[in-house]
């Protein structure tokens, strides 16, 4: 599953711009599984933006709403964890 989001941000984020400068040791950033995670976080947070943004939210509402988003998540987080 990792490795099929990875190879989506690859074959399509990627080619788009700038590249991403990840940090971190190089016995592990080497790792292909590291770096499908990594690359699937990425597409992830992108997806998020996205669907942010179509849904009509803005980078303010984001800045200053980060207490009420992060109470909402661990409220959602705490009904799976416990199900």
């Amino acid at each position: 599953m990792l490795s099929t989001l990875a190879s989506i941000y690859v074959d399509i984020i990627s080619p788009l711009g700038a590249r991403i400068q990840v940090q971190g040791f190089p016995l592990y950033l080497q790792q292909l599984s590291i770096q499908n995670r990594i690359r699937a976080c990425l597409l992830a947070g992108i997806r998020s933006a996205v669907l942010w943004r179509q849904m009509g939210g803005t980078k303010w509402q984001f800045l200053f709403s980060r207490r009420k988003l992060i109470a909402t998540a661990q409220q959602i987080y705490s009904s799976l964890a416990f199900s």
